[in-house]
């Protein structure tokens, strides 16, 4: 409160004129007759004030001194049996607008005092105010209450009772102490010992100082039992404090600030005890932390300090100063904010709030809640934490709970040596918005056994765990010489999209897993914690990249249950690389323990073993794995497993069971130099030891669509005996539809189905490598091929039931390789047959082919497109084990080997017809029932004779006779000059 002065006018001159002239010695208080108590700087009053206890509240006025050098006082000199300047047991008010210094000395106060390093009961206090009542100070501007105690525990304000009221503290108070007789002082400059300090308006200085060569003096600004309420802070605010032992500039219970605009200083040369905070309390409310607002702490010797620049917060409004941290030395825990029993809770910690700190080693941490949550509605500012030796060291941390942020648009970067974690939570971490302006930096000067994280939770297993992402993902993490990015080890990660912006990167070699880019379950040693998922549940379209340039192991996304992605979007790359370096090389793009499951994987998936070191051989190279399954909807991106010198496993998709791979249109490849590489593109069967598969008892389904790329094997298992050597039939089926080719081998498959898809039917080649063997995994080998629509085409397969429908097609090209496609059991014929031949030129007329055999063959083809060249058409016959192709020159109806009269009789017989069922012997050359212009057509590259010259030629040839239609139809009989098998 403030209250107004009322002194006599001689009274105050006459003091007034007699400043220069007065020493310490003499000056003391008088009482005015308005009831103030005034302090005179000369011999007028009593040196000390007792004010006994009234029924009146008490008023001290300590007036304006002229000089700009405090009035001086020895009071141990003056009053030795004194523990006071001033003391009061009535409610009192103080203005204070003079400069006053005192010295205090233990030498003359040891009767009075036991000072211990922890104790602060027996203390000189320079104005003591111990009743229930208020004690109420102004303290105007440039005014300086200043006190120095030598050996002696000291406090310039010591309120018991009830509470210490400051209206306005606009001037300087300053504390000074010294070790002395062996003593070694604590000192408080406002101090309450029971109740509250509160502060209206704070705009001055306060500075404590303790100074001691060898042990530790600790230091406070102000320290209250229960609460310290300042409702604003000035930028014209101080504290500075600086000593040899515990340094606080504010601790309390509870600490409520509405606006702190000022500045915190503290400095130790501490060598043992801890060293504070700036701000220390188990609960602090700050509504405004503005961007004039600063903390600074600094500490150059220290082997243990604990050291917080600010102890529990929760900041209603915006956090936008600085907090700034410097310990050159080892320190046990260094802290920018802390709350031991209370949550931290920022609503705006803005784009200029800064938490910088560099310490030697310790546990450094830029927030950290020890019992309850980190709550922080939007991020915008920056933590920056530096070590130079090995440290603990994270950005945000809830030790033994959550931490929850809004909206996350900051930086968090921390260079160093040792363990370190961006954010790290005991149980979960809730981002709602991780925006494109977002950026965690990790760099880890550490050893490889060291391990850094950009964001860590869920040590242990419990529902709920995790690391949420509940809007879209659109920064960066970047992970240098560390384990993982994204690191859930007791949880789930969970993310709803991650956008083109972001980039999350990892490069090291720790943990017996290598470097990973985002991992759920798995710790460092590659041990599975937890039963737990990693989640996109709309589109992954940034990139991931991880890389472990001198290590054999790295892993882009791993969990030890399930992936689940709705859609990898085209923009994403996914990259993973390691050396093929001892131990025991293992790379993986994606990696599952129970199964991976992606709607639509549009992006590029890329791992990677690099070097030459034949010697090791027990490397893996896996685009996406999955133990127990792995379910893509839509494949149009590409995956891709490279490897140079490996010995074997090699494998761009694997799944050890139940693998489900619809609409492939996109690039499956194994990219292989050394040829004793075990590898495939596709893949269910795994190599147990050289030259030996095996697989589990799955059905698996692979579907090429148009565009499919597949480089490699394709494997899905193999017809196995059980224990009573009883086959187990697996139904593996691959799938094809629209166009496309495969130039490679197939093993297991037991199914190919050509169809259509959304209404499109096209050509799909098989072109496979090796010759088919039943006996090696089923290579080549299926149990039932069934083209049910399109054309289907093969080199080098061999099916046990081939069934041909009817909007099915059999393609065949005829070369100098051509051998007929073998079924071993039933061909059952419908569709379509088509047929080239590899050149324009004509060849030999009555050719022989073999096309199809069969045990059996049921049906024959409802069309034929057999057309060898411009000139030749195939004529096809079908007897019960075969389908035979004779070759003929188009218009040679009786097969004589050239066209003749007897030729155009037979088709003029015909041309003239409506029938709709003719044959090639009377004149119907592309098989279509009919005899007309197309056929006549056909006739002209070998006749020579346009259409019209045809045209008339057959308009003039008369009906053919009984004999000639006779035999025509023995035509399919003829003996044949040629056979080719």
């Amino acid at each position: 409160m403030n209250t107004s002065h009322n002194y006599r006018t001689a009274t105050l001159l006459s003091a007034f004129t007699a400043l220069t002239l007065t020493t310490s010695s003499f000056a003391g208080f008088d009482q005015m007759p308005n009831g103030h108590q005034v302090f005179f700087y000369n011999e007028n009053g009593a040196m000390t004030l007792d004010l006994p206890a009234s029924t009146s509240p008490y008023i001290i006025d300590i007036p304006a001194y002229s000089n700009d050098t405090p009035y001086s006082i020895n009071l141990a000199e003056i009053a030795p049996s004194n523990l006071h300047w001033i003391n009061t047991v009535t409610p009192t008010t103080i203005n204070l607008d003079g400069k006053v210094s005192f010295i205090v000395n233990g030498d003359t106060l040891n009767s009075l005092f036991d000072n211990s390093k922890s104790s602060f009961t027996n203390r000189f206090s320079l104005i003591k105010s111990h009743t229930d009542g208020a004690l109420n100070v102004n303290v105007a501007p440039n005014s300086i209450l200043h006190l120095t105690s030598y050996g002696v525990n000291a406090a310039l304000f010591d309120k018991a009772g009830g509470d210490l009221h400051f209206s306005n503290l606009a001037g300087t108070l300053s504390l000074s102490t010294y070790k002395h007789g062996g003593k070694n002082p604590l000192a408080r400059a406002i101090y309450n010992q029971d109740q509250n300090i509160i502060i209206d308006n704070f705009a001055g200085h306060i500075s404590v100082s303790g100074h001691n060569g060898e042990d530790s003096i600790s230091a406070t600004g102000m320290y209250a039992k229960e609460t310290i309420q300042i409702n604003h802070f000035t930028d014209a605010g101080k504290i500075t404090i600086q000593a040899e032992g515990v340094v606080n500039g504010l601790r309390a219970r509870n600490l409520n600030i509405k606006n702190y605009d000022g500045e915190i200083d503290l400095y130790t040369n501490n060598s043992s005890i801890s060293f504070g905070g700036g701000m220390y309390a188990d609960n602090i409310n700050i509504d405004t932390f503005s961007q004039t607002g600063i903390i600074k702490l600094k500490n150059i010797k220290d082997d243990f300090a604990a050291i917080n620049g600010i102890m529990g917060l929760s900041i209603n409004d915006s956090f936008a100063g600085k907090i700034l941290i410097d310990t050159k030395e080892d320190a046990r825990e260094v802290s920018g904010i802390q709350s031991f029993h209370g949550l931290i809770k920022i609503n705006d910690f803005a784009d200029t709030g800064l938490i910088n700190i560099n310490a030697t080693n310790g546990e450094i941490t830029g927030l950290k809640a020890i019992n309850q949550k980190v709550q922080i509605d939007s991020f915008a500012g920056n933590i920056h934490l530096y070590t130079q030796e090995n440290g603990n060291i994270h950005g945000i941390h809830s030790q033994n709970d959550d931490v929850e942020i809004s909206t996350f648009s900051g930086g968090i970067s921390l260079d160093g040596s040792g363990s370190m974690c961006g954010i790290k939570s005991a149980h979960a971490i809730h981002i709602d918005h991780f925006t494109e302006t977002a950026q965690i930096n990790i760099t880890n000067g550490g050893d490889t056994y060291e391990h850094a994280y950009g964001l860590y939770a869920a040590e242990t297993n419990r529902n709920g765990n995790g690391i949420f992402f509940n809007n879209t993902f659109a920064g960066d993490i970047s992970v240098q010489n560390g384990y993982a990015a994204i690191a859930a080890i007791g949880g789930v990660v969970k993310f709803n999209n991650i956008s083109e912006q972001s980039t999350i990167s990892v490069t090291g070699n720790q943990g017996s897993r290598g470097p990973c880019g985002i991992v759920a379950g798995i710790d460092t040693n590659g041990i599975a914690n937890s039963d737990s998922d990693i989640i996109v549940e709309g589109i992954l379209a940034g990139d991931i990249d991880v890389t472990n340039p001198e290590g054999p192991k790295a892993t882009a996304i791993a969990a030890t249950r399930d992936i689940k992605i709705k859609t990898i979007g085209h923009q994403s790359t996914i990259s993973v690389e390691a050396t093929n370096s001892y131990p025991f090389p293992n790379v993986f793009g994606l990696y599952a323990y129970n199964k991976i499951d992606i709607e639509h994987m549009a992006g590029t998936v890329t791992s990677t073993i690099s070097g030459h070191e034949d010697k090791h051989g027990n490397g893996r190279v896996y685009g996406i794995f999955g133990t127990n399954g792995i379910d893509i909807d839509n494949l149009s991106g590409t995956v891709t497993a490279n490897a140079q010198s490996l010995q074997d496993k090699v494998y761009a998709i694997h799944s050890l069971s139940n693998l489900n791979l619809k609409n492939i249109t996109g690039t499956i490849k194994v990219n292989v130099s050394d040829k004793v590489l075990s590898s495939a593109a596709i893949t269910t069967e795994y190599l147990y030891i050289p030259e030996i598969w095996r697989s589990y008892i799955s059905d698996d389904f692979v579907h090429l669509n148009s565009g499919a790329n597949i480089i490699g094997d394709i494997r899905l298992g193999f017809h196995r005996t059980d224990d009573q050597d009883n086959m187990i039939e697996q139904g593996d089926v691959l799938k094809l539809t629209g166009n496309g080719g495969f130039n490679h081998d197939l093993f297991g498959i037991d199914t190919i189905n050509v169809e259509s898809y959304n209404g499109e039917s096209g050509l799909w080649t098989l072109n496979l490598v090796s010759a088919p063997d039943a006996d090696d995994y089923q290579r080549n080998t299926v149990e039932q091929l069934n083209i049910n629509d399109g054309y289907f085409a093969s080199k080098n397969l061999l099916a046990n039931y081939l069934n041909i429908s009817e909007d099915g097609g059999f393609y065949i090209h005829i070369d100098d390789e051509f051998t007929p496609f073998a079924v071993t059991e039933n061909i059952t014929l419908a569709g379509n047959l088509l047929v080239d031949a590899d050149t324009d030129d004509f060849v030999d007329a009555d050719q022989t082919y073999t096309l199809l055999t069969a045990e059996s063959i049921t049906g024959t083809f409802d069309n034929l497109d057999v057309a060898l060249n411009a000139a030749q058409t195939l004529i096809i016959e079908y007897t019960p084990t075969s389908v035979i192709g004779f070759s003929a020159y188009n218009g040679d109806t009786d097969l004589s080997g050239h066209i003749d009269d007897k030729d155009y009789a037979n088709i003029a017989a015909s041309y003239f017809s409506t029938d709709n069922n003719f044959t090639w012997a009377e004149g119907d050359f592309n098989y279509d029932g009919l005899v007309n212009d197309q056929d006549l057509e056909l006739m002209t590259a070998y006749t020579g004779y346009s259409l019209s010259e045809l045209q008339n030629m057959i308009s003039t040839i008369p009906e053919p006779t009984t004999f000639t239609l006779f035999s025509l139809a023995a035509v399919p009989l003829l003996r044949r000059r040629k056979y080719s098998a």
